[in-house]
């Protein structure tokens, strides 16, 4: 080979790597480039996250706060309009009771006598003195009654013989309240077939005996009684007997409800009714509130017996 093709040889080989160089370093120069802004970008979105939070945060946090003020701003706003008609109903109730002959004159009996529970005595009393209401609508006397339950105690009397009982008035020796409670399975027959059942019933019976009469009254101290009677069986029969009789200065106050749910007889028994008594049989979904009621007095008594 002449010295003229070597020549050309190594120029062109020198092009080659000199190229090859390039184009490594154009690479190179490329990538680190990518790095770079791939870094730079990493850079920018921690510091957007880290400032993210605080920005984020506080909004909700203020927001959190506004309504919880507006909530205690409406509930002391709903209280003070509760205390409104509170005192309404108990001017409305001073009034009615100033009224009705009835009422004053079981108020001049209940004052006539030191009792620790006067009021919810009171309470109960006056609901019976319009027995055609109670024997329409016996639940005017679960509060009262549950009410009195409450306030004297008789949950933490002793269990004796299945029975918790509380003479709750030393001013009134007489009174009592008592409640029982008890459980059985029998069995039942209906065509060829037998079946047992479970059975729970409760009975609550309050008693009132005043000691004194009220000035002028020529009568006997007032007196009164309310007996309730719940059963409760697994295949469907329930039945609830409310009585009462007396807390009426006068001996009035009879009232008689009798409910009877069962799979082959349902009846009902009402008095005073338009003056009388009214039973029939029940026609389908007739007193079914009253049921739920039922079922929720009887779950807050059997809490009671214990």
């Amino acid at each position: 080979m002449s010295n003229g093709s070597k020549a050309a040889a190594l120029l062109v080989v020198l092009f080659v790597v000199v190229g090859l160089a390039m184009r490594n370093r154009s690479q190179q120069e490329l990538r680190a480039a990518h790095e770079a802004r791939w870094r730079a970008e990493r850079q920018r979105d921690a510091a957007v996250a880290a400032e993210r939070p605080e920005r984020s945060g506080s909004a909700p946090a203020a927001r959190r706060a506004d309504a919880n003020s507006l909530l205690e701003e409406e509930n002391a706003r709903l209280q003070t309009e509760i205390e409104r008609l509170r005192g309404e109903l108990a001017a409305a109730r001073d009034e009615a009771r100033a009224g009705d002959p009835r009422r004053r004159q079981l108020a001049d009996h209940f004052a006539a006598n030191e009792l620790v529970h006067a009021i919810l005595w009171r309470d109960l009393a006056e609901v019976l003195l319009d027995g055609e209401q109670v024997a329409e609508d016996p639940t005017q006397l679960f509060a009262p009654l549950l009410a009195l339950i409450d306030a004297t105690g008789l949950a933490n009397a002793p269990w004796i013989e299945g029975a918790r009982q509380i003479g709750p008035e030393p001013g009134a020796p007489e009174s009592r309240l008592r409640i029982a409670c008890a459980t059985w399975s029998d069995k039942v027959v209906r065509g060829s077939s037998e079946s047992t059942r479970e059975c729970e019933s409760i009975e609550v019976t309050a008693t009132l005996q005043l000691a004194n009469s009220a000035p002028g009254w020529n009568g006997g101290p007032l007196a009164g009684v309310v007996t309730m009677q719940l059963l409760n069986c697994s295949d469907g029969r329930f039945e609830f007997l409310c009585e009462a009789h007396g807390f009426d200065a006068r001996g009035d106050g009879e009232v008689l409800f009798e409910l009877s749910i069962d799979r082959d007889d349902s009846h009902v028994v009402r008095q005073p009714r338009r003056g009388g008594s009214d039973q029939h049989d029940l026609a389908p979904g007739e007193f079914a509130e009253l049921r739920r009621a039922l079922d929720e007095l009887f779950r807050k008594l059997r809490t009671v017996a214990g």
